[in-house]
């Protein structure tokens, strides 16, 4: 089974090399999705274990049992910037599954508080859903409406969409593809009245990305899994090479969960470090992980609790 997996992996990287120009929804570059799958390296996207893979892969919201809200929370430790968003499904299985998200970030208002004119403030309102093709196979898309408001007085609305895909021949292997981040990006940018924004075209944010998890034991066993590992690539338009991610977790106890990630690519090499606590209905995720190409830290909480 392993050796599987890595051929897929291996496959999938000679495929993302000659696209070039892909496209994609949230990229590594995001923090929107849960602390779990940050401290995975972002590779979690064939899992469906709560409500933020509708960040990651639409698709697998279709195999989502757990309807639990989702409160994410991260910041950078040197910066006033934070980002927090709210995932809620809101339908499971019958016959679509839907889940509906609202996404904030700001800069410059609490933490090292900014002068108004350095300030700015982005909105985020997100739709997911996903439907079965085959038992196997799901399919599914994500929209999001974008408003910002930036300290010179401008604002700005953008949207991206994606398309996704989750295969799971076997209880204990699934596959995944992502392909979106199409549309018009709120961009923020220093001028002579302090922060301003316009809206442009996406094409340096947009991928192609595509992903395998394995969980033992298998779930046909009905046994909870204790070990998880991910793997993914993902390909951005417009940046020379691949990026690589890997995360694995292990659950020692029933209710405690650690994980480490690792993401190697253009202008990135670090870790990935977080755990996570799970007692009934509620649950407490933290991760925390180098900035994109530098040394400040991120700290990254998730909140869960069950509907």
């Amino acid at each position: 089974m392993k050796t599987l997996l890595f051929s897929v992996i291996q496959m999938a990287s000679a495929i993302l090399l000659l696209i070039g120009s892909a496209y994609g929804q949230e990229s590594v570059l995001s923090s929107s999705v849960g602390a779990r799958n940050a401290s995975m390296a972002n590779a979690n996207i064939s899992e469906s274990s709560d409500a933020s893979v509708m960040y990651e892969n639409p698709a697998a919201l279709a195999y989502l049992d757990n309807g639990s809200i989702l409160l994410n929370h991260s910041q950078a430790n040197s910066s006033s910037g934070m980002r927090e968003n709210l995932t809620v499904p809101v339908v499971l299985r019958s016959p679509v599954s839907i889940a509906l998200g609202l996404d904030a970030y700001h800069f410059g208002y609490f933490r090292n508080p900014a002068p108004s004119d350095q300030r700015f403030f982005e909105y985020g309102y997100d739709l997911a859903f996903a439907g079965d093709v085959t038992p196997t196979l799901s399919v599914g898309g994500a929209a999001s409406l974008r408003h910002g408001t930036a300290g010179d007085g401008t604002q700005a609305w953008g949207s991206y969409f994606a398309l996704g895909a989750d295969y799971a021949p076997t209880p204990d292997i699934s596959y995944s593809f992502v392909w979106g981040g199409l549309g018009r990006d709120v961009t923020f940018f220093p001028d002579a009245m302090g922060i301003g924004m316009t809206t442009a075209s996406r094409p340096t944010s947009t991928f192609v990305e595509i992903g395998a998890t394995m969980t033992f034991p298998s779930k046909a066993s009905l046994r909870p899994p204790f070990f998880i590992m991910s793997l993914a690539n993902e390909k951005i338009a417009g940046i020379t090479g691949l990026y690589y991610m890997g995360g694995i977790e292990i659950r020692p106890l029933q209710f405690l969960e650690l994980r480490v990630g690792y993401l190697s690519g253009p202008g990135v090499s670090a870790a990935r470090y977080g755990l996570g606590i799970k007692e009934g209905f509620f649950g407490l995720q933290y991760a925390v992980y180098p900035e994109m190409g530098t040394k400040t830290l991120i700290q990254q909480f998730s909140i869960s609790m069950a509907m």
